[in-house]
């Protein structure tokens, strides 16, 4: 759980830290999405497959118990009662990428926990489910953090420095859409789960999206196809050599706007 501060297994307050050189992930191919992680823990669940596990042995049940904290870093928010940190840390060339309940992205140097960026998500107070604001994780790809919001925006965050790349607007938050799931990067997209929220102070008397929908966008400098096939979860079809299983959606990919464009799946 990831709540107002972060703890590494004496205990040293990490402050913020000096600009230091930030190694920038690259357009990460199947192999490396796919494979068990040893080094990075690059994607939410550690590869497509949402595994949850690496082949490392250094760290086993004979010597768990020796386990110690080396500091502890606060982030100054996400401490709300109605805030819940649930995120999964990526890690990337000694650098950690994490987000909380209040939807602001950190990135930390992994020895020392000093934070080395900071980006503040601010979504709309109106969007979302009030009782219980939360995010899932980020994900990485192409030199960029990719982070879904509450109030339903997309972004990319310049991996280096936590400046915004771009941003889009996946849905209305106030048609009941949010994003708290952690995107997905593949293949020169990121994917995330767009689901409505029913309330009944709303005129929405039921969920707007009857399955899960994807939204995926693409970079300014990326030609999105007219239209492109997607498999579906259920076939298990092959992409790029590798089980599409984590693709959740079908049908095509139609462009919208010049720099970004929306996989759907009909909810008819």
């Amino acid at each position: 759980m990831i709540g107002a501060a972060l703890v590494l297994c004496p205990v040293l307050v990490a402050q913020q830290a000096e600009p230091r050189r930030i190694a920038t992930a690259p357009a990460f191919n199947a192999r490396a999405l796919t494979s068990n992680p040893t080094k990075d823990w690059i994607t939410n669940g550690g590869n497509v497959f949402n595994q949850r596990y690496s082949p490392l042995t250094l760290l086993d049940r004979s010597n768990v118990k020796d386990l110690k904290a080396l500091w502890r870093t606060g982030m100054g928010t996400g401490a709300a009662p109605n805030n819940s940190g649930q995120a999964q840390i990526l890690h990337h060339q000694g650098t950690l990428f994490v987000i909380n309940g209040a939807n602001d992205v950190f990135a930390l140097d992994v020895d020392s926990g000093a934070i080395l960026w900071t980006y503040r998500g601010n979504p709309d107070q109106r969007a979302g489910v009030p009782m219980g604001r939360s995010s899932r994780g980020v994900t990485m790809g192409e030199g960029k953090i990719f982070v879904g919001l509450n109030d339903a925006r997309l972004v990319a965050l310049d991996q280096r420095t936590g400046e915004v790349v771009w941003s889009v607007e996946a849905e209305r938050w106030q048609n009941g859409f949010s994003i708290t799931s952690a995107p997905l990067y593949y293949d020169g997209m990121v994917i995330t789960r767009r689901p409505s929220i029913p309330r009944s102070t709303s005129s929405i008397s039921r969920p707007v999206i009857r399955a899960p929908i994807c939204t995926a966008a693409c970079g300014p400098a990326t030609t999105c196809s007219a239209s492109r096939s997607l498999p579906s979860t259920r076939t298990r079809e092959n992409i790029a050599g590798t089980s599409s299983r984590f693709i959740t959606t079908s049908g095509t990919t139609t462009r919208r706007i010049p720099s970004c464009c929306s996989m759907r799946r009909s909810t008819a």
